[in-house]
């Protein structure tokens, strides 16, 4: 019986990974900044970004409520109920497109003013701080 270590599966395999580890290059990136804070202004940064967070997907309830009050318009045969004529009914349905447009058109126009990312959060937590680089000490 041959040894499995001369088999040529093995020989091609040892050739193929020391061909392969001699072209591999490594690169080493351990550069860091460490950002340290208090707890009560991180809960401040982390608020004020939620506000924004929830400011930039507000359009999305004043949006589905028009659409969804268009199509009660154009589909519904509005009758008499509750006592409440067929044309209130009607007019109730309108007024409340023309408030559900104006709230979708004030919410898209924040969202679209709001572009706040990540890197505005990491910026707001970093500014006004000290900054310090190895043993020299500098307000920023």
């Amino acid at each position: 019986m041959s040894d499995v270590t001369d088999s040529p599966e093995s020989k091609f395999s040892e050739s193929f990974a020391s061909d392969y580890v001699q072209q591999t290059k490594v690169h080493l990136n351990f550069d860091q900044n460490v950002v340290i804070i208090t707890e009560d202004r991180l809960e401040l940064c982390l608020r004020d970004y939620i506000g924004l967070i929830t400011k930039r997907k507000g359009w999305i309830t004043p949006v589905s409520l028009l659409a969804a009050f268009v199509t009660a318009v154009c589909t519904s045969d509005f009758s008499e109920t509750f006592g409440i004529s067929k044309s209130t009914w009607e007019a109730v349905f309108i007024i409340l497109i023309f408030i559900s447009l104006v709230w979708s058109a004030c919410s898209i126009i924040d969202a679209i003013r709001n572009r706040s990312s990540l890197r505005d959060l990491i910026d707001a937590i970093k500014k006004s701080g000290k900054v310090s680089k190895g043993t020299n000490q500098s307000e920023s």
